[in-house]
C-alpha cells in the first residue's frame, strides 16, 4: 500500500501498524470515502524462558512472611513451569516491582512488622496498575480481603491453600489481564485511526 511521506499522519500509522505485526488495507469508493481496515491476528501468548528448558508463559510474584510456605509454593508453582518469584515483606515486593513486571502478585494480608498486605496492595497499584492481585488470608480477615478487592485486588483465597485452587485463581487473574490488555492495544489502535 502506497502512503504519502513521512510527515503525513497516514504514514505514521501505517509504520506504526507494520511494526506491531500487523497489516492495513484500504479501499478506495468513489463517493463513499475510503474504509481502512486494520488486521491483527490472534497470538498465543508470548514465551518466557527459564531454567531448565522449560517455557513459561506468564510470571508470579508470591509474597509471604511464612519462609517455609513461601519456598513451597514458589517450588511447586515452578513445577507447573510457572515463572515464580518470592519475597517475605511487602517493601521487598514493591522494590522488585520496581525492577521487573509480574502478571499476578499473590499476597499475604497478615505479614507482621512493616506494611501489611492492603498497604501492599494499594502500592501495587501504584507501581503496575495493570498487575492482577490474589490474597491470601485467614478466616478472621475475610471482610480486609473484601476491601482488598474494593481496592483492585482480583481475588481471595482462605489459608491453608491448595496449589489447584491457587493455579485456579492464577488462570482467572491472567484470563482478566488479558482481556484489559487488549482493550488497551484496541484503543490504541483507534487513537491511531484518528490521526487519518
Amino acid at each position: 500500500m502506497a502512503v504519502d511521506g513521512p510527515s503525513s499522519g497516514l504514514w505514521v500509522t501505517h509504520n506504526t501498524i507494520e511494526k506491531m505485526g500487523r497489516a492495513m488495507l484500504v479501499e478506495s469508493m468513489v463517493v463513499k470515502g475510503s474504509p481502512f481496515t486494520v488486521y491483527a491476528p490472534i497470538l498465543a501468548p508470548e514465551k518466557k524462558e527459564k531454567k531448565g528448558g522449560h517455557m513459561h508463559y506468564f510470571n508470579v510474584l508470591v509474597v509471604d512472611d511464612e519462609e517455609d510456605f513461601l519456598e513451597t509454593i514458589i517450588k511447586r508453582l515452578e513445577k507447573r513451569h510457572v515463572d515464580a518469584s518470592g519475597v517475605r515483606s511487602g517493601e521487598e515486593a514493591l522494590e522488585l516491582l520496581k525492577e521487573k513486571t509480574f502478571d499476578v502478585v499473590v499476597l499475604d494480608i497478615k505479614m507482621p512488622g512493616g506494611m501489611d498486605g492492603i498497604e501492599t496492595l494499594v502500592e501495587i497499584k501504584k507501581i503496575q496498575p495493570l498487575a492482577e492481585v490474589i490474597l491470601l488470608t485467614g478466616h478472621a480477615s475475610v471482610e480486609t480481603s473484601i476491601d482488598g478487592m474494593k481496592l483492585g485486588a482480583f481475588d481471595y483465597l482462605l489459608k491453608p491453600i491448595k496449589l489447584e485452587d491457587l493455579l485456579k485463581k492464577i488462570a482467572g487473574a491472567i484470563e482478566k489481564k488479558d482481556a484489559h490488555d487488549q482493550k488497551i492495544r484496541s484503543a490504541q489502535i483507534k487513537k491511531l485511526l484518528k490521526y487519518w
